[in-house]
């Protein structure tokens, strides 16, 4: 009987040991998925398009410290978030009058708004894992911001011929035109 025990105490002994192995062998979850996060690459415009938006002083700084946010790990992140959200104001208080609309207003409250969420949450120190997360959200809210431009854009040639088109008289536009036969022409039965 008291050999019995012994292999069974052995038995356990040798299981136990087994299981820690396995615990120590596995990665930490936080380390796999911060790993995972890919940063959004930003948007490039054509060359006439990037062009027209250079002369947008507000814009292009925004841009540049945008692109250095992505391509910056760690560091002062309070910072580096004031420092964005003042030329995020300067660019919503200088929008050029061919994209001051509300779809261009709405995509610079989107990016604001995270901005913003990421400055008052941010724990102190920031982990890793969280500021990426936020660095996707602000990014994508950019790359959105960006989309709507482009688009502006591309339909302010279509609403520049659409406007000469329209403002042409009726009688150039139509090939017959309506009023062609005077009423006193036409004899008439009384």
């Amino acid at each position: 009987m008291g050999k019995n025990i012994f292999w069974i105490l052995m038995l356990l002994f040798f299981t136990a040991c087994k299981e820690e192995k396995k615990q120590d062998n596995t990665p930490d979850e936080n380390e796999e998925t911060v790993e995972k996060i890919v940063l959004p690459e930003l948007l490039q415009f054509d060359e006439d398009k990037q062009e027209e938006l250079n002369g947008w002083k507000a814009y292009t700084e925004l841009r540049r410290t945008i692109r250095e946010f992505r391509e910056e790990k760690g560091g002062d992140v309070p910072l580096q978030l004031d420092n964005l959200l003042e030329k995020e104001k300067k660019l919503s208080d200088s929008i050029p009058e061919k994209f001051d609309n509300a779809s261009v207003r709405s995509r610079i409250a989107a990016l604001k708004t995270y901005l913003m969420q990421t400055r008052l949450e941010a724990p102190d120190p920031v982990p890793e894992r969280y500021l990426k997360e936020q660095k996707v959200k602000i990014l994508d809210a950019f790359n959105v911001f960006d989309r709507q431009l482009y688009v502006i854009m591309r339909e302010s040639l279509t609403d520049e011929l659409l406007d000469e088109v329209s403002n042409k008289p009726l009688a150039r536009r139509d090939s017959v035109p309506a009023d062609s036969v005077r009423e006193d022409s036409v004899p008439v039965k009384q």
